[in-house]
């Protein structure tokens, strides 16, 4: 059953369920992708002209990257073999690693992202946890990967990822390398030079897009919290998440 994304949860199941919310969303929401598509083509200038499959495939990567920081060993070692824990769990830092395995992936893997596409797939992972923050430059700021953060980013990184046959199979059904989600204190380095040089150069020429990551974010935040929600026995849910909830079902019905 390991890797666990929760108690009681593996994290095959919860890519797995999570993909089927999002096919859910785009069949009961068929022009979305198009939307985005038109809103990044308008809001860059014509600098972005992506197609409604590409978009598609942007959001799908999200939802297959978003919680990969949970499969290293110092968060697995919580967990036995049927995801059970007696203790309270906790996944600190965890999309900030799921990022940088985003980045990895479209830096290493035959030019098979764009910078452009890059940076909206790994500000939405980054960022599924935070709800939609106000500005593109406090996302930068709000992350300085270093000092102390940076130490226990690369202590993670090195407890290694629990690599097993359940993790293997679903990166090999979309086409992922296991290397990908493989990531180095090397690896976090470059992610937020990159991050914070490419947003700079981007502020420079005025660019407003970034800021519509939250568009591809929106689609992994519906299948992320209504999978956890519906399988996660132990989730506590206060009154504001339940109504929250309830409005994001209102999307896949």
């Amino acid at each position: 059953m390991k890797p666990c994304a929760f108690i009681g949860q593996s994290l095959t199941d919860h890519l797995e369920g999570c993909f089927k919310v999002v096919d859910t969303f785009f069949e009961k929401n068929p022009t979305y992708a198009n939307v985005v598509a038109r809103r990044l083509r308008t809001a860059s200038g014509g600098q972005i002209n992506l197609n409604e499959d590409r978009i598609k495939t942007i959001i799908k990567l999200a939802v297959l990257f978003h919680d990969v920081g949970k499969a290293y060993g110092y968060f697995q070692r919580n967990f036995d073999e049927r995801c059970q824990c007696k203790r309270e769990i906790g996944f600190q830092h965890h999309e900030i690693l799921s990022a940088v395995a985003c980045y990895k992936y479209g830096r290493y893997n035959g030019n098979s992202l764009s910078n452009e596409e890059k940076l909206l797939l790994t500000l939405s992972v980054l960022n599924h946890h935070h709800a939609f923050k106000d500005a593109i430059s406090k996302i930068v700021t709000s992350i300085p990967i270093i000092g102390t953060l940076l130490d226990d980013l690369a202590k993670i990184a090195e407890s290694q990822i629990y690599e097993n046959e359940n993790l293997k199979s679903i990166l090999k059904k979309y086409n992922i390398p296991v290397e990908s989600v493989k990531i180095s204190r090397q690896d976090i380095n470059n992610f937020q030079n990159w991050l914070s040089d490419y947003i700079k150069r981007i502020s420079v020429n005025q660019y407003q897009w970034p800021k519509l990551y939250v568009l591809i974010m929106n689609p992994l935040l519906i299948a992320d919290n209504i999978d956890a929600s519906s399988k996660r026995e132990k989730l506590q849910i206060s009154k504001s998440r339940k109504l929250f909830l309830e409005e994001i079902r209102e999307m896949i019905k």
